[in-house]
C-alpha cells in the first residue's frame, strides 16, 4: 500500500540568466524570507551545498542526492508547513562567458530533483546584443583590459542562440516545468522585475512589496572608459578601490544602458539570431512580442555609436582624484605606495 505521507514541497529553481536582476529577485527574497514563510514560501540560499556539482566535469549521483537530502531535511523541519521552496543561484544558467560549457553536465544534476520534488524552472532570457554589452561593463568592472572589439571575439555566440540553449534544458524537463519570461521593463508585470518574479511565484507578499530593489551598481560609459584604461596598469587592490570609488561618484542612471555596438553592427548581430529568437518565440509565444528583437531607433539610431573617449572621461578622472584627496589618501602615512602611485596616474592623465 503506498505510503500517504505528505508530498515534498514544490521545488522553483531560479537560474537567472546572468545580468538580468537576479540581484534585485535575491535582495527582494532576502529582505522578505520570514515574512515568506508564513506564505509557506521557504527562501534556501545555502548555495554551497550545491558547488560540488558545478565545478565538476562527470556525473555523480551521491553530490545530488546530498543536496536534496538537505532540502528535504530543511523543509521538514518547518513542520510541514512550507508549501515552495525557492533557490535562486544564477550559476545553474551557466557561465557566459566560455559558452555554458558545463550547461548539460548541470542541467542533468538538477533533473534528480525531479524524483523528490515538483520541479519548475524559472528562466530570464534577454536579447543577444544587450546581454553581451552587459557582459563586457561586467569584465570590465571585474579587472579586464579588453576594448569592446576584442571582448565580443572571446565570446561563443553559438551559445546566445536561446531556441537551442532551452533544448538542452527540455532534454531533462517537459515544457511544462520550464518558466520562460524575457528580461525588459517593458514585458515586466507593472514594469518591475521583482513583481514579475512575484506573479511568477504567485507571492502576494512579494507582489505587494513596494521597496525599491536596486540592481547591481553599473558604470556610465564615461566610467567605463576610465576603469578599462586604468585597469591595464593596477594591482587587484587598486582595481577594486576604483570600483569602489566610481561605483560611488559616478553611476549610470537607472534603466539607461550603455551602447558599444554601432547601428550597423547591432543589426548584424540581431540578423545573426533572428532565426533563432523566432523558434524561441514559436516554443513560447507569450513571452514577448515580435518588436522585442527590433532595435529601438531613439537609443541606438544610425548615427549613435561608442566613442573611444566621451566628452566626460576628464571628469570622472577629476571626480577621482577629488575622492583620493577627500580621503586623504595622499597625506596618509600608512597609506599603501600603490594608492599613492594611483593618485600620481590620474594626476598624469588630466595633464595629458
Amino acid at each position: 500500500m503506498e505510503n500517504k505521507k505528505k508530498r515534498n514541497p514544490k521545488l522553483f529553481l531560479h537560474i537567472g540568466l546572468h545580468k538580468t536582476g537576479t540581484s534585485s529577485i535575491q535582495e527582494s527574497l532576502i529582505q522578505n524570507k520570514e515574512n515568506l514563510v508564513k506564505e509557506g514560501i521557504l527562501y534556501f540560499n545555502n548555495l554551497k551545498i550545491f558547488d560540488s556539482i558545478l565545478n565538476i566535469d562527470f556525473f555523480n549521483i551521491n553530490l545530488i542526492d546530498n543536496c536534496i537530502t538537505e532540502l528535504e531535511n530543511i523543509s521538514k523541519s518547518k513542520k510541514n508547513t512550507i508549501e515552495k521552496i525557492i533557490i535562486s543561484n544564477e550559476a545553474f544558467s551557466g557561465n557566459p562567458f566560455n559558452g555554458y560549457k558545463k550547461l548539460k553536465i548541470i542541467v542533468k544534476y538538477l533533473s534528480e530533483l525531479n524524483k523528490r520534488f515538483e520541479t519548475k524552472i524559472i528562466l530570464y532570457l534577454r536579447r543577444q546584443d544587450e546581454l553581451i554589452e552587459s557582459l563586457y561593463i561586467q569584465a570590465i568592472k571585474g579587472g579586464k583590459t579588453a576594448l569592446f572589439n576584442d571582448f565580443i571575439k572571446t565570446l561563443k555566440y553559438d551559445s546566445f542562440n536561446w531556441s537551442n540553449y532551452i533544448k538542452i534544458w527540455m532534454q531533462y524537463f517537459s515544457k511544462n516545468q520550464l518558466i520562460v519570461r524575457m528580461y525588459d521593463k517593458k514585458n515586466f508585470k507593472d514594469g518591475n522585475i521583482v513583481t514579475d518574479f512575484a506573479c511568477v511565484l504567485d507571492s502576494k507578499l512579494l507582489k505587494n512589496d513596494t521597496t525599491f530593489y536596486e540592481e547591481n551598481k553599473g558604470y556610465s560609459q564615461s566610467s567605463l572608459e576610465v576603469a578599462q584604461m586604468l585597469n591595464q596598469y593596477l594591482n587587484e587592490f587598486e582595481k577594486r578601490y576604483v570600483r569602489h570609488l566610481l561605483e560611488r561618484i559616478d553611476t549610470k542612471k537607472r534603466h539607461i544602458s550603455s551602447t558599444f555596438y554601432t547601428y550597423k553592427e547591432r543589426q548584424k548581430v540581431l540578423a545573426y539570431f533572428e532565426k533563432c529568437n523566432a523558434e524561441l518565440l514559436d516554443k513560447f509565444p507569450f513571452i514577448c512580442s515580435n518588436e522585442y528583437f527590433e532595435i529601438d531607433v531613439e537609443r541606438n539610431g544610425p548615427n549613435s555609436r561608442y566613442l573611444e573617449k566621451s566628452k566626460d572621461y576628464d571628469n570622472v578622472i577629476s571626480n577621482l582624484i577629488s575622492s583620493l584627496i577627500n580621503e586623504n589618501i595622499t597625506l596618509r602615512y600608512k597609506t599603501k605606495p600603490s594608492l599613492k602611485n594611483l593618485y600620481r596616474m590620474l594626476v598624469y592623465y588630466i595633464k595629458q
